[in-house]
């Protein structure tokens, strides 16, 4: 039966309701946090009608005790595999030790038995609401990087030659970036930093034999030329003809609404431009 005098004590006891607000409020800055409030009312509710027999002090700590357990073990668990860091197994084994102390030292009633089965039951039951999201899959990329398919990608706010932007990138773990699909042309158009168009290096060159643009991974450009802005490519050489190995790196220009390809030169101090770095998702 409900103990409505026993709730009443237990939702107003300050150090359970100071936790529980700072955790609500916490709780969303947190990218495995998006199922985290909705089954938690709904704990808290049933623990507070089943658990009379315990006192208001200790049932808050179980709680407390079960809110970070949900928080930062089983919610990350079920929506990012990247957010299984050294420090939440350190947790689960912390866990596994407080609760065999707890069972082995003290009397634990039988509802807590069956709070904690509602908790691992209605695991999958949520699970289900939860839709993953980029931000999501962002924590397995470097500060700055943004996530897309498998891989992360950064665009620099500094600007090099062709050669120094791709000994950056490489520098970074990763490569100017080679655009193999409409899908992903399309990411890079909406993550563009700002509003307006801008240069930006790519992994795309033909310097090996001249027209024949490839990627720095060998595969051979094969999007239509009605990417090449104008008469591009047309490997200029300058006024007087002062730059004799012509324009073999190429650029593109971005915006969120425009792309199209540029040829430039490739280690010219006055051709220089912002680059997209690209790299695979860390493990």
């Amino acid at each position: 039966m409900f103990n409505q005098k026993l709730a009443n004590k237990c939702v107003t006891s300050w150090p359970c309701s100071c936790l529980f607000s700072c955790l609500c409020v916490l709780s969303p800055r947190e990218p495995c946090s998006s199922v985290f409030l909705p089954p938690l009312f709904f704990f808290h509710h049933v623990c507070l009608i089943c658990s009379s027999a315990l006192s208001p002090g200790v049932h808050c700590f179980l709680f407390v005790y079960i809110v970070f357990l949900w928080h930062f073990v089983f919610v990350g668990l079920c929506t990012n595999p990247c957010c299984l860091t050294l420090p939440r197994l350190l947790l689960v084994f912390v866990a596994i030790a407080f609760v065999y102390s707890l069972f082995v030292s003290v009397f634990i009633p039988p509802c807590l038995f069956f709070c904690l089965s509602l908790l691992f039951s209605s695991f999958e039951c949520f699970s289900f609401v939860y839709i993953p999201s980029q931000n999501v899959d962002e924590v397995c990329c470097a500060v700055g990087w943004k996530y897309f398919s498998g891989k992360c990608y950064f665009f620099s706010g500094d600007k090099k030659t062709w050669t120094a932007s791709r000994d950056e990138c490489l520098a970074a773990g990763g490569d100017l970036v080679i655009i193999s699909s409409l899908e992903e042309l399309d990411f890079l158009k909406r993550s563009k930093p700002g509003s307006g168009r801008e240069h930006y290096w790519i992994g795309l060159s033909d310097a090996v034999k001249e027209g024949d643009w490839r990627w720095l991974d060998g595969t051979k450009l094969n999007i239509t030329p009605r990417y090449w802005q104008g008469t591009e490519p047309d490997n200029w050489k300058g006024e007087n003809n002062e730059y004799t190995g012509g324009e073999n790196c190429s650029d593109m220009e971005i915006s969120s609404r425009r792309f199209s390809l540029w040829d430039g030169f490739c280690d010219v101090q006055s051709a220089i431009h912002k680059r997209v770095c690209e790299a695979k998702v860390s493990k």
